[in-house]
Order: C-alpha cells, then sequence, then structure tokens
C-alpha cells in the first residue's frame, strides 16, 4: 500500500488554537478549533490546548493517533 501523506496546519494564539488536516491532494479532512493556545502565557496550557485539538481534528478526519507519522 502507498504511504499516505497528510498535512496539518496548527494555528495557537492567544485567542484560540485552529487545526486543519488536509490529504495530498489538498482536500480538507478535518479540522478542530480549541481555547487559547499561547505558549508565552502558560506553556503546559498552550500544548495540552493542541494535543487535544488535534486529536479532534484526527478524529473529525476518520483519523487514528498513529497516522499523525504521516503528517507533514
Amino acid at each position: 500500500m502507498a504511504e499516505k501523506r497528510l498535512f496539518m496546519g496548527v494555528d495557537g494564539g492567544g485567542t484560540k488554537c485552529q487545526i486543519r488536516i488536509r490529504g495530498q491532494d489538498g482536500a480538507l479532512l478535518g479540522e478542530a478549533e480549541g481555547g487559547l493556545a499561547n505558549l508565552y502565557s502558560d506553556l503546559d496550557a498552550a500544548v495540552a490546548t493542541i494535543i487535544a485539538t488535534i486529536t479532534e481534528a484526527l478524529a473529525k478526519a476518520g483519523l487514528k493517533p498513529e497516522d499523525r507519522q504521516h503528517m507533514h
């Protein structure tokens, strides 16, 4: 089976965290929005928000956590 190529965009900031996952053809597969993700305000909380939002976007895309190995 050919290797999947997936692309993840992360926009984390002081007002929200937004994640989008696209396939190699550019099609949007899944997206999610979470809370604050400002690394300079509270690093631990920001990392937790980013991980939770990535997990939600993966689920909405019908992907498993291990599919992250195919992310660019």
